[in-house]
């Protein structure tokens, strides 16, 4: 029989293996219930986090009262949602226990952080509506007048937010699973709202000096036509804007082919040119553009995607017709007057039997006119598209309007390219091309970037029955190059059988019956692409083509293929996307196939309509 002592021994080990068993058994209990109280920690900040993305992906909602009263209920209960999350962190038992253990405790602190984080994110959004709607309350556009000194306190708001928000973008190191996805999460929503809100604070700082704040600015207002589409629609009219201390005064507007008052001196024989204005044109842009004289001729001035290039000729060309010098140039098509018009209401124009509203603008200003007038009363009708711009201006120096609204549908028609600014001081025009409302297509992510073109080669009226698509095969090798296959699509919607017509054609130049197309079809492939038949154009590479010709009801489609070297970086595709500002907004489909790797974020296809620049997102990984 065993002894006493090796009895006794038995024993012992018997129940220090007990007390070990019952210890790690504990733990794992402890563990899991910190585990679930982690998760729903972190399940609460993600609804907090959703509700967040979803005020900041549809700004809209803060352009009325009641928009941005509901938003900060949202904001409200996004908040308290935050402080639970907060309250299961720091009162749960099993987390205490846990912060003993190494990698437990990094979840738990990282919970917390993340929790404090979101905390300060709701709070600034719900601070930042207030600030908006005392803005509003103190700074109506009232009399054509804005309110510069409040927009100052706004910017000063929008960039205390920006920078603080900014700075929530935390390293996820060390955290597992859904944690350490809601901690990625909430630094992209950080990073790109921060980014967003300092890119505002800058604009508005701009938009005050552009606005007279420092004195009297003189500005070239140029109404584009879509109907008549170069990279923006053709320039046939214009107006003359003052600006002082923020009030806006039209002093002068009529046809580009018309007299022009010009003060000291009388009226001038008009704004056209019989030689170009000493512009210097880029290489590229000269051998693409230089033959339909873009310094020269008001038509082809924004045939280039580079709206730098653009401002800087028009200003060249009015100091040259006239003798007088223009601050900057601004460029308003008809869906940026829609835009417009959406805000101020509908005006009523002498020589249009309705009323222009934001519903009707395209269809009255660029088809009905044209039936509306002969084809030797095409002056009149100009003026008559330059007065509704005029009457725009009167109806916003007649009315009090929130300036939320206002900026909200003005950055809409800039992000489709729908309205560009140009500005001849250095530092402003920076900003405008870094905030995207001027410069090129080159601005941002030069090497990813794609931009697509349709001109009208002719000078018929057309494209306001031409559409576009834009269908794009985008191959991965293994190396991680990307090879696009782009096809632009051109449909001719023109009425088959038409009579001859001013709008129609033909036009006695290039086409022989109505409704007669030629497009001109131009791709800007990025910065650094193999691009067959290319130049620099715009900062990026351009290869164009007129096709032949495109007769009513009928559609024709061309091919290019460019080559992007090293696409694939840090484990992402991105391809940014700067859309031609149509009437009718492009169809763009982008397909990417990558055999040998795993695609995720985004559909292998994505598609959809091109209103505005974006940036496509593809994760992309070794299988």
């Amino acid at each position: 029989m065993p002894s006493r002592s090796r009895r006794r021994r038995r024993a012992r080990r018997k129940l220090i293996g007990l007390l070990v068993g019952g210890a790690l058994v504990l733990v794992v209990v402890m563990l899991a219930a910190g585990a679930r109280d982690l998760l729903d920690a972190r399940d609460r900040l993600v609804s907090a986090k959703t509700t967040l993305d979803e005020i900041v992906s549809n700004p809209s909602v803060l352009n009325t009262v009641a928009g941005r009263a509901t938003t900060s209920q949202q904001l409200s209960v996004a908040i308290d949602e935050v402080a639970a999350a907060r309250q299961i962190i720091t009162s749960s038992f099993a987390l205490k226990i846990a912060q003993f253990v190494p990698l437990a405790s990094a979840q738990g602190s990282g919970v917390l952080h993340l929790a404090d984080d979101s905390n300060t994110a709701l709070t600034i959004g719900n601070d930042l509506i207030a600030q908006a709607d005392q803005l509003v309350a103190q700074g109506k556009v009232s009399a054509a007048q804005v309110p510069i000194a409040s927009l100052a306190t706004f910017e000063t708001d929008l960039r205390s937010a920006g920078t603080t928000i900014s700075r929530l973008d935390r390293s996820s190191r060390g955290l597992l699973g859904p944690l350490g996805q809601a901690r990625r999460q909430f630094n992209t929503l950080a990073s790109s709202t921060g980014t967003r809100l300092l890119n505002d604070a800058d604009a508005v700082d701009v938009g005050e000096s552009l606005l007279g704040s420092g004195g009297v600015r003189h500005y070239f207002l140029a109404l584009e036509n879509n109907a008549e589409m170069r990279d923006q629609g053709a320039i046939l009219s214009y107006a003359l804007l003052t600006v002082t201390n923020g009030h806006v005064q039209v002093t002068e507007h009529g046809p580009i082919d018309t007299p022009i008052q010009v003060p000291g001196a009388g009226a001038s024989k008009g704004l056209m040119l019989t030689k170009a204005a000493p512009v210097a044109i880029p290489p590229g842009t000269e051998s693409v553009f230089g033959d339909i004289d873009p310094t020269e001729t008001w038509q082809s001035v924004n045939a280039s995607a580079d709206f730098d290039f653009t401002g800087r000729a028009i200003q060249a060309m009015f100091h040259q017709a006239t003798g007088q010098s223009v601050d900057g140039v601004i460029a308003l098509d008809v869906p940026a007057l829609a835009s417009l018009l959406s805000v101020v209401g509908p005006v009523t124009v002498p020589d249009i039997n309705e009323v222009v509203t934001a519903t009707n603008a395209g269809t009255v200003l660029l088809h009905d006119l044209y039936d509306s007038f002969s084809d030797n009363q095409q002056v009149a009708r100009k003026e008559v598209l330059s007065e509704v711009v005029t009457q725009v201006v009167s109806r916003l120096s007649a009315g009090s309007f929130d300036p939320l609204p206002l900026a909200q549908q003005l950055a809409s028609a800039a992000a489709g390219g729908h309205m560009r600014i140009w500005s001849d001081v250095g530092h402003e025009e920076a900003t405008l091309e870094r905030v995207g409302l001027g410069g090129g297509p080159d601005t941002s992510m030069a090497n990813r970037t794609f931009h697509v073109s349709v001109e009208n080669a002719t000078a018929t009226k057309l494209d306001y029955y031409v559409q576009t698509a834009t269908r794009q095969q985008v191959d991965i090798t293994a190396n991680g190059t990307a090879i696009v296959h782009t096809t632009i699509v051109i449909a001719n919607g023109a009425p088959v059988g038409a009579a001859p017509s001013y709008q129609l054609g033909p036009d006695h130049i290039g086409t022989t019956q109505p409704g007669e197309y030629f497009a001109w079809v131009l791709l800007w492939g990025p910065a650094g692409s193999q691009q067959g038949l290319s130049v620099s154009e715009s900062g990026l590479r351009l290869s164009d083509t007129v096709l032949p010709a495109l007769y009513a009801g009928q559609t024709q489609q061309i091919e290019y293929d460019t080559v992007i070297p090293e696409a694939v970086q840090h484990g992402q595709l991105n391809l940014r996307y700067v859309p031609q500002p149509r009437l009718v907004p492009p169809a763009l489909s982008v397909t990417v196939s990558a055999p040998g790797w795993r695609i995720g974020g985004l559909s292998p296809t994505w598609a959809g309509s091109w209103t505005r620049t974006m940036t496509l997102t593809w994760n992309l990984k070794r299988t």
